[in-house]
Protein backbone atom coordinates (compact mmCIF):
# COMPACT_ATOMS: atom_id res chain seq x y z
CA UNK A 1 0.00 0.00 0.00
CA UNK A 2 1.09 3.66 -0.77
CA UNK A 3 2.26 5.90 1.82
CA UNK A 4 -0.89 8.56 2.44
CA UNK A 5 0.70 11.87 0.91
CA UNK A 6 1.47 14.03 3.88
CA UNK A 7 -1.46 16.67 5.16
CA UNK A 8 -0.63 20.27 3.36
CA UNK A 9 0.57 22.48 6.57
CA UNK A 10 0.20 26.40 5.55
CA UNK A 11 2.15 27.10 8.42
CA UNK A 12 4.53 25.93 5.86
CA UNK A 13 4.00 28.90 3.80
CA UNK A 14 5.25 31.45 6.70
CA UNK A 15 8.78 29.86 6.66
CA UNK A 16 12.21 32.12 5.48
CA UNK A 17 12.93 31.61 2.19
CA UNK A 18 15.88 33.40 -0.07
CA UNK A 19 15.70 36.98 -0.44
CA UNK A 20 17.42 40.36 -2.34
CA UNK A 21 17.97 43.83 -0.89
CA UNK A 22 16.67 47.04 -3.15
CA UNK A 23 17.36 50.70 -2.61
CA UNK A 24 13.98 51.93 -1.14
CA UNK A 25 14.77 55.48 -1.19
CA UNK A 26 18.28 57.88 -1.72
CA UNK A 27 18.74 60.59 1.18
CA UNK A 28 18.55 64.31 0.88
CA UNK A 29 19.96 65.04 3.70
CA UNK A 30 23.43 62.71 3.42
CA UNK A 31 25.17 60.00 1.18
CA UNK A 32 22.92 57.23 2.09
CA UNK A 33 20.17 55.05 0.48
CA UNK A 34 17.90 52.81 2.75
CA UNK A 35 17.64 49.10 1.36
CA UNK A 36 14.89 46.97 1.95
CA UNK A 37 14.68 43.18 1.87
CA UNK A 38 12.13 42.02 -0.75
CA UNK A 39 11.17 38.32 -1.81
CA UNK A 40 10.92 36.94 -5.77
CA UNK A 41 7.78 35.92 -7.36
CA UNK A 42 9.63 32.95 -8.32
CA UNK A 43 10.68 31.54 -5.36
CA UNK A 44 7.32 32.57 -3.75
CA UNK A 45 5.52 30.38 -6.98
CA UNK A 46 8.18 27.46 -5.58
CA UNK A 47 7.43 27.75 -2.15
CA UNK A 48 3.42 27.09 -3.02
CA UNK A 49 4.88 24.17 -4.95
CA UNK A 50 6.71 22.60 -2.41
CA UNK A 51 3.92 23.29 0.38
CA UNK A 52 0.45 23.19 -1.29
CA UNK A 53 1.40 20.69 -4.80
CA UNK A 54 1.46 22.44 -8.04
CA UNK A 55 -2.04 21.54 -8.76
CA UNK A 56 -3.25 22.67 -4.87
CA UNK A 57 -3.13 26.47 -5.77
CA UNK A 58 -3.45 29.00 -8.73
CA UNK A 59 -3.30 32.91 -9.29
CA UNK A 60 -5.89 34.92 -10.76
CA UNK A 61 -5.78 38.87 -12.04
CA UNK A 62 -8.36 41.38 -12.82
CA UNK A 63 -8.34 45.37 -13.19
CA UNK A 64 -9.60 47.54 -10.90
CA UNK A 65 -10.06 50.98 -12.19
CA UNK A 66 -6.45 51.94 -12.29
CA UNK A 67 -5.47 49.26 -10.15
CA UNK A 68 -4.30 45.80 -10.58
CA UNK A 69 -5.28 43.28 -8.18
CA UNK A 70 -4.15 39.75 -7.87
CA UNK A 71 -5.09 36.96 -6.23
CA UNK A 72 -3.88 33.61 -5.15
CA UNK A 73 -6.14 30.58 -4.45
CA UNK A 74 -5.06 27.33 -2.26
CA UNK A 75 -6.89 24.52 -2.02
CA UNK A 76 -8.50 23.71 1.03
CA UNK A 77 -10.32 20.44 1.67
CA UNK A 78 -11.49 20.56 -1.85
CA UNK A 79 -12.40 24.05 -1.64
CA UNK A 80 -10.43 27.03 -3.47
CA UNK A 81 -10.12 30.14 -0.49
CA UNK A 82 -8.77 33.03 -2.09
CA UNK A 83 -6.80 36.04 -0.35
CA UNK A 84 -6.64 38.98 -2.97
CA UNK A 85 -4.27 42.76 -2.77
CA UNK A 86 -3.07 45.37 -4.98
CA UNK A 87 0.88 46.42 -5.70
CA UNK A 88 2.33 49.22 -6.98
CA UNK A 89 4.26 49.69 -10.67
CA UNK A 90 7.87 49.58 -10.83
CA UNK A 91 9.85 51.80 -12.98
CA UNK A 92 10.75 49.09 -15.61
CA UNK A 93 7.70 46.93 -17.47
CA UNK A 94 5.19 48.80 -15.08
CA UNK A 95 2.45 46.55 -15.73
CA UNK A 96 4.01 43.25 -15.49
CA UNK A 97 5.92 45.30 -12.06
CA UNK A 98 2.79 45.74 -10.95
CA UNK A 99 1.00 42.52 -11.57
CA UNK A 100 4.19 40.85 -9.45
CA UNK A 101 3.87 43.24 -7.07
CA UNK A 102 0.47 42.28 -6.45
CA UNK A 103 0.80 38.49 -6.39
CA UNK A 104 3.34 39.01 -3.67
CA UNK A 105 0.96 41.19 -1.40
CA UNK A 106 -1.67 38.44 -1.59
CA UNK A 107 0.99 36.11 -0.61
CA UNK A 108 1.88 37.94 2.09
CA UNK A 109 -2.14 37.32 3.62
CA UNK A 110 -1.13 33.96 3.77
CA UNK A 111 1.90 34.29 4.94
CA UNK A 112 4.73 34.35 2.26
CA UNK A 113 7.16 36.61 3.12
CA UNK A 114 5.69 38.22 6.07
CA UNK A 115 9.09 37.18 7.97
CA UNK A 116 10.50 40.18 5.58
CA UNK A 117 8.90 42.61 8.06
CA UNK A 118 10.95 41.40 11.06
CA UNK A 119 14.20 42.72 9.33
CA UNK A 120 15.33 46.43 9.87
CA UNK A 121 16.00 48.20 6.40
CA UNK A 122 20.17 48.79 5.97
CA UNK A 123 21.56 51.86 5.56
CA UNK A 124 24.14 51.60 2.69
CA UNK A 125 26.74 54.53 1.57
CA UNK A 126 26.19 55.91 -1.68
CA UNK A 127 28.39 58.34 -3.56
CA UNK A 128 26.36 61.55 -3.27
CA UNK A 129 22.95 63.07 -1.79
CA UNK A 130 20.16 63.16 -4.17
CA UNK A 131 19.59 66.34 -5.42
CA UNK A 132 16.77 67.58 -7.36
CA UNK A 133 17.25 67.67 -11.18
CA UNK A 134 20.37 65.88 -11.18
CA UNK A 135 21.58 62.01 -11.64
CA UNK A 136 20.52 59.55 -8.90
CA UNK A 137 23.42 58.22 -6.37
CA UNK A 138 24.06 54.86 -6.45
CA UNK A 139 25.84 52.68 -3.66
CA UNK A 140 28.91 52.30 -3.06
CA UNK A 141 30.84 50.38 -0.36
CA UNK A 142 33.57 51.36 2.15
CA UNK A 143 36.23 52.71 -0.43
CA UNK A 144 34.10 54.65 -2.66
CA UNK A 145 33.51 51.90 -4.92
CA UNK A 146 30.25 51.31 -7.19
CA UNK A 147 28.81 48.15 -5.43
CA UNK A 148 26.82 46.02 -8.59
CA UNK A 149 24.98 44.08 -6.55
CA UNK A 150 23.54 45.57 -3.85
CA UNK A 151 22.29 41.73 -2.25
CA UNK A 152 25.84 40.60 -2.24
CA UNK A 153 27.49 43.42 -0.86
CA UNK A 154 25.11 44.08 1.93
CA UNK A 155 24.83 39.92 2.93
CA UNK A 156 28.66 40.49 3.75
CA UNK A 157 27.96 43.23 6.10
CA UNK A 158 24.50 42.17 7.86
CA UNK A 159 24.35 40.10 10.80
CA UNK A 160 20.97 38.39 11.11
CA UNK A 161 20.85 40.36 14.80
CA UNK A 162 20.01 43.22 12.71
CA UNK A 163 16.17 41.85 13.27
CA UNK A 164 13.84 43.85 14.93
CA UNK A 165 14.97 46.19 17.68
CA UNK A 166 18.34 45.47 18.67
CA UNK A 167 19.09 45.12 22.36
CA UNK A 168 22.36 46.46 24.00
CA UNK A 169 23.43 42.82 24.75
CA UNK A 170 23.15 41.67 20.70
CA UNK A 171 25.26 44.78 20.25
CA UNK A 172 27.92 43.71 22.33
CA UNK A 173 27.74 39.83 21.01
CA UNK A 174 28.37 41.82 17.26
CA UNK A 175 31.30 43.97 18.60
CA UNK A 176 33.35 40.87 20.38
CA UNK A 177 32.55 39.27 16.64
CA UNK A 178 34.02 41.85 15.21
CA UNK A 179 37.10 41.44 17.44
CA UNK A 180 36.83 45.31 18.89
CA UNK A 181 35.25 46.71 21.78
CA UNK A 182 33.30 50.00 21.95
CA UNK A 183 35.26 51.47 24.37
CA UNK A 184 38.34 50.78 22.57
CA UNK A 185 36.50 51.82 19.38
CA UNK A 186 35.87 55.32 20.75
CA UNK A 187 39.05 55.32 22.62
CA UNK A 188 41.12 55.07 19.67
CA UNK A 189 39.07 58.02 17.54
CA UNK A 190 39.07 60.32 20.51
CA UNK A 191 42.62 60.05 20.45
CA UNK A 192 43.08 60.67 16.80
CA UNK A 193 40.63 63.68 17.81
CA UNK A 194 43.15 65.50 20.10
CA UNK A 195 45.96 64.83 17.43
CA UNK A 196 44.01 66.21 14.65
CA UNK A 197 42.78 69.68 17.13
CA UNK A 198 46.23 69.37 18.49
CA UNK A 199 47.68 70.19 14.73
CA UNK A 200 44.80 72.30 13.46
CA UNK A 201 42.66 70.26 11.58
CA UNK A 202 39.70 69.47 13.44
CA UNK A 203 37.59 70.34 10.46
CA UNK A 204 39.45 67.46 8.65
CA UNK A 205 38.99 65.04 11.06
CA UNK A 206 34.86 65.80 11.62
CA UNK A 207 34.17 66.37 7.43
CA UNK A 208 35.97 62.65 7.05
CA UNK A 209 33.71 61.08 9.26
CA UNK A 210 30.19 63.34 7.98
CA UNK A 211 30.99 62.58 4.75
CA UNK A 212 31.98 58.76 4.95
CA UNK A 213 30.14 57.52 7.26
CA UNK A 214 27.07 59.89 7.76
CA UNK A 215 27.63 61.01 11.62
CA UNK A 216 30.40 62.59 13.72
CA UNK A 217 29.04 59.94 16.89
CA UNK A 218 31.29 57.55 16.93
CA UNK A 219 28.64 55.53 19.03
CA UNK A 220 26.50 55.81 15.81
CA UNK A 221 29.02 54.79 13.73
CA UNK A 222 29.84 51.99 15.69
CA UNK A 223 26.13 50.45 15.34
CA UNK A 224 25.90 51.07 11.58
CA UNK A 225 29.24 50.15 10.29
CA UNK A 226 30.17 47.67 13.27
CA UNK A 227 31.64 45.02 10.55
CA UNK A 228 34.17 47.99 9.23
CA UNK A 229 34.82 49.00 12.65
CA UNK A 230 38.62 48.52 12.34
CA UNK A 231 38.96 49.65 8.74
CA UNK A 232 37.30 52.90 10.04
CA UNK A 233 40.10 53.88 12.68
CA UNK A 234 42.81 52.46 10.05
CA UNK A 235 41.74 54.95 7.58
CA UNK A 236 41.93 57.80 10.02
CA UNK A 237 44.81 56.91 11.23
CA UNK A 238 46.06 56.98 7.22
CA UNK A 239 44.50 60.22 6.71
CA UNK A 240 46.47 61.49 10.11
CA UNK A 241 49.82 59.67 8.67
CA UNK A 242 49.55 61.61 5.34
CA UNK A 243 48.76 64.93 7.18
CA UNK A 244 52.00 65.04 9.45
CA UNK A 245 54.17 63.99 6.14
CA UNK A 246 52.88 67.45 4.94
Amino acid sequence: MADAKPKMNLEDLKKEIPFRWRVQAFSEHKAEALCIPYIDARDAQNLLDDVCGAAGWQSDFKGAGHLIMGGIGIKVDGEWLWKWDTGTETRIEKDKGHASDAFKRAGVHWGIGRFLYAIKPFKARTNKKKVKGESSPYVVDLEGQYVFDITEYINQLWDKTNVGVESTTDLAKRMRAAHITVSAFTDKLAQYRIAFESAGREGEFTTHLIDNYGTEDEAQIVNGFLNSAKQIVDKINTLYKEGKKK
